[in-house]
């Protein structure tokens, strides 16, 4: 399996991994009663025959974890279902710019931080410097508007959320956001 970029994901997701967004192509082996397995492979030609089996983001998520792998399955013209290679998925909460697992003031802190430095012309990390994957993913989570910016008004943002949360009255990102 040729797989894309890893995608990142938010926890809170109950939608179904799509495969055109994690898989390139997959490329078919002809397995012998001997246990041999074929030189040459056939490109499928189309995907329609692989799935995740329903698998959301939510439904793998586990706290204190952001990088997963993902297993496809192929139902071939039999009817038989293989699982075929793992495709990796970054899943995290919403808001998590430090990726500690919880969206907080923390956060909102790293993101205020991160965009002064932006706006000052300094070329800063939001998360860490060491790990492209892992600042990636902490932009991803940070942007909570969709504004393609990690700034002012998502710490504003992550900060509603956390304070609501920590009142006893939780809001959705929705609500926050003011798609609600």
């Amino acid at each position: 399996m040729e797989t894309k970029a890893p995608q990142f994901y938010f926890s809170h997701d109950t939608s179904e991994f799509q495969l055109e967004d994690l898989v390139e192509s997959i490329t078919r082996y002809a397995v012998y009663s001997d246990g041999t397995v074929s030189e040459n492979g056939e490109v499928l030609p189309n995907l329609d025959m692989v799935s995740f089996n329903g698998m959301t983001p939510e439904m793998i998520y586990r706290d204190g974890g952001y990088e997963y792998f993902v297993s496809a399955a192929i139902t071939d013209e039999f009817g038989v279902q293989t699982i075929t290679d793992q495709v990796k998925a970054y899943i995290g909460v919403k808001g998590d710019a430090n990726l500690d697992g919880t969206a907080d003031a923390k956060d909102a802190a790293a993101v205020l931080i991160y965009a002064a430095a932006i706006g000052a012309g300094q070329d800063a990390p939001l998360y860490s410097d060491s790990d492209a994957a892992s600042e990636n993913l902490a932009f991803f989570l940070a942007e909570v508007n969709s504004s393609g910016d990690a700034d002012a008004k998502d710490a504003a943002a992550i900060l509603e959320y956390s304070a609501a949360i920590g009142s006893g009255e939780p809001k959705t990102w929705d609500e926050v956001l003011g798609a609600a």
